[in-house]
């Protein structure tokens, strides 16, 4: 809210009510959003990780991560800070995430304070592009990443426009780009893209004189070079899966190229080319549209398709389409409008977002037409696209995890303390449900992840010998390493799935995996449509509670 205050005074205004309303009500309406949704699987496994670290245990040894070691780093402050405080892990990453939003929107604003382009209308969709579009993935670390890099997105704005920045205010924004390229390298197409905007209007003197791009670099190669001295399992026992299986395991162009992710952004920025076509396109809107075309860039770089990878590049291009609105009496009641439509569609979509998005944007259009007492052309429902298309976005990262209602209903009547594993390929599974149910999580993973991309990618090269060799040593070493858990650590209670799939099959085919299981016995069945689990327990375990 500090930031729609900051853009008023700058522009030699007081921050009208409205502006107060509508940023408590995006902020409030993002804290109702994380109680209903939660964390989504990846958050609480690596929250789980992060905690056995702290109980002594050693990352990549004995706990499997496949992401590098800065998705651990990100969230150790918030889990170490539970710790000491005796609340969930969960509430404190949760608050961290409302806290460096915050702190990102207050630097931002500090940065911007004596550029001129920025308004109420742009620190208002920032704040829902910050905290209310990620949706469930709130406080994942791609959402966490792009707050990092916020401010040098800001920043460049600032360099754009050729305002005066303080050193200390610039070192902070390569700090937390830097970051940002260290959780995910390709995000550093983030802060590239604009910076090379800013390369067009202020030179290479000017460029090369700023300090923030060596900060940046500077704390992506202390990062890299600290990994084999303070990781050391991390080559050996992650690394190569990474570049044998991982990164070559990604979907076509054309499926990129249709995934929601995708097709959103180009709705959002096309709405904003379409508004800022009307006039010549504020620096603002083409500083972050820049920002958003490279964090689009590292969504299909990585590959894979995932909604929560698209999060940085719809949430910088929801900010470029507010910039392009511009902040005059008229615009500015357009954005008020469009940011209370987003609103709407995402408090909606906890029954139905398809209805709400039908009825929202035929209710925008008829209310047009009726004011203006004309056929409505496209310039004029130029901002209501945008607020449909935002509104899309926030409701695509609205995402139900695969819910096994009966199988939690049984683990919750148990009691809290039994140990949970699984013999399963999902990750979404088992994670949240064991944190949610008060489980503690007894494998090295969260699930045969390895097994299930391997199998996928020998699938797509279905008559490669060479790959198929390759890979094996891989799906036996996972096997190896279930099969090891189960013994060893004789888990309470285990959940199986999904059911159906041909890894499921393949597993209870195998005699190794069948003598393990006879240990075991089935008490609750899940058969949704869609997905179908079990639950066993282990055939001495005696219930914490009747």
């Amino acid at each position: 809210m500090s930031a729609v205050v900051a853009a008023e005074r700058r522009a030699g205004r007081t921050a009208p009510p409205w502006s107060w309303i509508a940023a408590t009500a995006l902020v409030g309406l993002a804290i109702l959003l994380q109680i209903r949704f939660g964390m989504m699987a990846d958050v609480a496994w690596l929250i789980d990780c992060d905690e056995r670290w702290l109980n002594g245990q050693v990352p990549y040894r004995d706990f499997l991560e496949i992401n590098p070691p800065a998705s651990l780093l990100i969230y150790l402050p918030a889990v170490a800070a539970a710790r000491a405080l005796g609340i969930a892990s969960e509430l404190a990453v949760s608050v961290f995430g409302f806290a460096a939003a915050g702190a990102a929107l207050a630097l931002s604003a500090a940065i911007l304070r004596r550029a001129t382009s920025m308004g109420a209308a742009v620190a208002l969709a920032a704040i829902l592009a910050l905290v209310v579009l990620p949706g469930q993935t709130f406080a994942e670390r791609d959402h966490l990443a792009m707050i990092l890099g916020a401010p040098f997105v800001a920043l460049m704005l600032a360099r754009a426009e050729r305002a005066a920045v303080a050193t200390p205010l610039a070192l902070l924004a390569g700090l937390g780009a830097g970051l940002m390229a260290c959780v995910k390298p390709p995000y550093a197409l983030i802060g590239l893209a604009p910076a090379l905007y800013c390369l067009s209007r202020c030179g290479w003197r000017s460029v090369l004189a700023a300090p923030e791009g060596y900060v940046a670099a500077a704390v992506g190669a202390a990062y890299l070079a600290s990994i084999g001295a303070f990781f050391p399992h991390y080559a050996g026992n992650v690394l190569p899966f990474l570049l044998d299986i991982y990164v070559p395991l990604r979907e076509s162009l054309a499926t990129m190229a249709a995934s929601p992710g995708a097709l959103i952004f180009v709705a959002i920025g096309a709405t904003t080319l379409l508004i800022g076509s009307q006039r010549e396109l504020r620096p603002a809107a083409a500083i972050f549209l820049l920002a958003a075309l490279g964090a689009e860039i590292a969504y299909g770089v990585q590959g894979k398709g995932w909604v929560y990878q698209a999060v940085p590049a719809l949430m910088l291009a929801a900010v470029a389409g507010a910039a392009a609105l511009g902040d005059t009496a008229r615009e500015r009641a357009a954005a008020l409008a469009a940011a209370a439509f987003t609103a709407a569609l995402a408090l909606f979509y906890l029954r139905s977002l398809g209805l709400a998005w039908a009825l929202g944007v035929a209710a925008g259009f008829a209310l047009e037409a009726a004011r203006a007492w004309i056929k409505p052309d496209l310039k004029r429902l130029a901002p209501l696209a945008l607020a449909a298309a935002v509104g899309s976005a926030c409701g695509l990262c609205l995402i139900e995890r695969p819910l096994t209602p009966a199988l939690e209903a049984r683990l919750a009547a148990m009691g809290p303390g039994l140990t949970l594993g699984a013999i399963s390929e999902d990750e979404g599974l088992s994670f949240p449900l064991v944190r949610r149910v008060g489980a503690h999580w007894a494998m090295r993973s969260h699930s045969l992840i390895v097994t299930a991309a391997a199998r996928r990618l020998m699938s797509m090269h279905p008559g490669d010998a060479v790959l198929a060799e390759r890979l094996r040593p891989y799906i036996e070493r996972d096997k190896t390493a279930l099969l090891a858990d189960l013994s060893a650590q004789r888990p309470d209670a285990l959940l199986v799935g999904p059911l159906k799939s041909k890894l499921h099959a393949d597993l209870f085919a195998d005699p190794q995996v069948l003598a393990v299981m006879a240990d075991y016995r089935l008490v609750e069945r899940e058969e949704a449509p869609d997905y179908g689990a079990e639950l066993w327990l282990r055939n001495d375990f005696a219930p914490l509670r009747p």
